[in-house]
């Protein structure tokens, strides 16, 4: 059964459970509520939701999206849910660097690992869900026309967004140096570029499906 967005309502299910329960389970305190540990109970239904995508997808690539769509569609959606996923898990990463009470000076105070232990698993889940929708449809896999237009302007569209981020940044090391100068520090600066790159990619991702959502109208 498919919903009105076109999502069958298992994939959009699986979707909801994935992107309620990340943050949940980032910013649910350490104490039980109510007798369960929300935390926890909110990490195991991320693991689990993330699990079955790419079980899913292995099994069956054709089932968690409408037939009518193209590999590169399809690509696209994979990678905005990715996306949005690593999005939250780097914006709580920021949000607990910026909890503490000193300038972060090692990889450890800012929490690093853990983040860098979840990026590590979305990335390989969506490697392996990218290379599976095309595998497994090698004869749509051939790209026309319109797909090689709708990639370059996917493209144009996050490094457009990407140089204008970076813009800011120099105009806001420009009006503040002093304010700034603080912050440039290794690993300060090395979480700014991976969240640009997150930026960039996630804008190419949407700016993809919302063009093949407007071609199809």
């Amino acid at each position: 059964m498919t919903s009105g967005a076109g999502f069958p309502r298992a994939t959009l299910t699986l979707a909801a459970i994935a992107l309620l329960a990340l943050p949940t389970a980032l910013l649910a305190p350490d104490d039980w509520i109510g007798g369960i540990d929300v935390g926890s109970l909110a990490a195991t239904l991320y693991a689990l939701s993330l699990g079955v995508v790419v079980w899913w997808v292995a099994r069956a690539p054709e089932d968690p999206f409408p037939e009518e769509w193209l590999v590169d569609e399809r690509r696209g959606w994979s990678g905005v849910f990715f996306g949005s996923l690593v999005l939250m898990s780097f914006a709580h990463l920021l949000w607990s660097e910026a909890q503490q009470p000193d300038l972060p000076m090692t990889w450890q105070l800012t929490m690093f690992r853990h983040f860098g232990w979840n990026l590590g698993m979305l990335l390989v889940a969506a490697v392996v869900v990218h290379r599976v929708l095309g595998a497994r449809r090698a004869e749509a896999v051939e790209r026309d026309e319109r797909d090689l237009r709708i990639a370059h302007e996917g493209a144009l569209v996050a490094n457009t967004f990407l140089t204008l981020l970076m813009l800011g940044l120099v105009v806001l090391l420009a009006m503040f140096p002093d304010s700034v100068a603080g912050w440039l520090r290794p690993q300060i600066v090395a979480n700014v570029l991976i969240g640009l790159l997150i930026a960039r990619t996630l804008a190419e991702h949407i700016t993809i499906v919302a063009r093949y959502r407007r071609e199809r109208r």
